[in-house]
């Protein structure tokens, strides 16, 4: 067995060991713990619930608020610039939209299976 291996399983036992010898919290401990944990979670609970919203406060809640609402225009206002003015890198949509597209294209233009499998052949 490789000195790396061993030396893994060893750890495995100590953890393992370690996974067995579980020290119980004394009770004391535990009871004084819980006890201050609710007192603090009872400072997080709102006095009343929150009234609920409707409308366009219910949308723009959806959306995160004013900052969230900012947010979509602006993608949007970019998407726009992008699309209508693109970088030099990306194809002109608008060329796209104008250009039209023939009936009679060929998916296999200018391929010829004869001449394939006459130079296979040889």
């Amino acid at each position: 067995m490789p000195m790396a291996d061993k030396e893994l399983t060893e750890l495995d036992n100590l953890f393992a060991a370690a996974r067995d010898e579980a020290d119980p919290l004394p009770p004391a401990l535990q009871m004084a713990i819980l006890q201050d944990a609710e007192r603090v979670q009872s400072g997080f609970a709102p006095d009343s619930p929150l009234p609920r919203a409707h409308g366009f406060t219910w949308a723009l809640s959806l959306l995160g608020g004013g900052f969230g609402l900012g947010g979509v225009v602006c993608a949007g206002l970019v998407g726009l610039w992008i699309g209508f003015a693109p970088p030099s890198f990306l194809p002109d949509p608008v060329d796209y939209a104008v250009a039209t597209l023939s009936t009679s294209s060929d998916a296999f233009d200018g391929f010829d299976l004869s001449e394939l499998l006459d130079e296979d052949l040889q």
